[in-house]
């Protein structure tokens, strides 16, 4: 993809430039260009977009850019730089002696890739990387962002109502986040979209707004 992830992770940056020039760069540009994904209209049709409809056929560079927060915050970065810690961090117990034989492994959401690359050797680390950085941008795509700050309007926060109320239940907590998205309207978006632990740990996805209420 023309870039260093490793010097993502050691300085940060606020931004890094690709750029295409030359055969090497060209065939960057074409895997750019090549990755798209399905988006669902207001009447239910399905269409194939350019996951970065910036880079044209004459593209000469593109710009990722994440200035508030620098790049390794960018879940396109973050998520291949979390799988090879965990790939590596399996290597260094593999090494050590520490995985036994028909021992069980298990990854969850993003866990569930560098397991499936640690343990099954399903995936080579590069095809791991491959596919991670795309499901990134995937998820960097599907709302809107502000230009220059790369920001939206929507978010993701952990929950544990334990640590509210020991009376703060699973059904309590449905029926809070559904009262929070009726006071917020119509148009707001506040929804519980993973259930991990029965009473611990759950994810809450929505608009700021509903989320800060």
């Amino acid at each position: 993809y023309g870039l260093s992830l490793l010097h993502i992770v050691r300085h940060n940056p606020g931004a890094v430039t690709v750029h295409f020039g030359g055969r090497q760069g060209a065939q960057i540009r074409r895997h750019y260009r090549a990755l798209q994904f399905e988006a669902v209209g207001a009447d239910g049709s399905v269409t194939l977009k350019q996951l970065l409809p910036e880079i044209g056929p004459e593209c000469r560079s593109f710009t990722f850019s994440n200035p508030t927060t620098g790049l390794l915050f960018a879940t396109q970065f973050t998520q291949p730089a979390l799988c090879l810690m965990e790939r590596a961090a399996f290597e260094d117990m593999r090494a050590r002696g520490l995985v036994c034989q028909g021992a069980a492994f298990a990854g969850h959401s993003l866990g569930e890739y560098a397991a499936l690359a640690a343990v099954g050797d399903v995936l080579p680390l590069e095809t791991l990387l491959d596919v991670v950085f795309y499901r990134g941008l995937t998820m960097q795509a599907a709302v809107q962002r502000d230009p220059v700050t790369g920001r939206s309007d929507y978010g993701m926060v952990a929950v544990n109502p334990s640590r509210v109320a020991a009376d703060l239940t699973d059904q309590y907590l449905r029926k809070l986040v559904a009262a929070v998205q009726q006071a917020c309207g119509e148009a707001s978006l506040l929804e519980i979209v993973n259930y991990n632990v029965e009473n611990q740990q759950y994810v809450l996805a929505g608009d700021l707004r509903a989320l800060e209420s």
